[in-house]
């Protein structure tokens, strides 16, 4: 929603997970004016159930959230 602290709201849970988000960016919403969309990048797996306990509880929290990828970090 566009209401103070709702981008604070929808991120709490990763800081209270100790998930290291590596990137943040808006992009206006194509819905309607003066409403944006966040992309997150942050460090971890979806098979790994802190992810997606995380995952599950931004979605509460989110007027819309869609997972576009999952990848493997790759070992030295």
């Amino acid at each position: 929603a566009h209401i103070p602290g709702a981008l604070y709201k929808a991120l709490q849970p990763m800081d209270e997970a100790g998930i290291n988000m590596v990137k943040l960016e808006s992009r206006p919403a194509k819905l309607e004016n003066w409403s944006y969309c966040f992309f997150v990048d942050f460090l971890g797996h979806m098979e790994d159930p802190l992810v997606y306990e995380t995952i599950t509880k931004m979605k509460n929290l989110c007027l819309y959230l869609k997972h576009l990828g999952s990848y493997p970090m790759v070992k030295p």
